[in-house]
């Protein structure tokens, strides 16, 4: 098993595929070559944004959809990792 220090800094996502569990059908869950990232710091705190490669650019996104003002082609998650809440 790794060591914690082992996966300590960035990561560069390769590929995402979701599965439908009933029917077995695998798909690429931000197309097929997704942009994400995710960290793991020293302190315990995290944070990883995925989006779509084929995104559209800000200036093309009408806001208000989403409360975040992002939209349904990104991902961010950020916080602390453990059982320390």
């Amino acid at each position: 098993m790794a060591d914690l220090k082992d996966l300590l800094g960035t990561w560069t996502m390769l590929s995402w595929k979701k599965e439908n569990i009933a029917t077995g059908e695998t798909v690429d869950a931000h197309g097929p070559d997704p942009v994400g990232y995710i960290t793991y710091g020293a302190d315990g705190r995290m944070h990883a944004i995925i989006v779509r490669r084929d995104r559209r650019k800000a200036h093309q996104i009408e806001r208000g959809f989403h409360a975040s003002g992002m939209s349904e082609e990104e991902i961010t998650s950020s916080g602390r990792t453990g059982d320390e809440g």
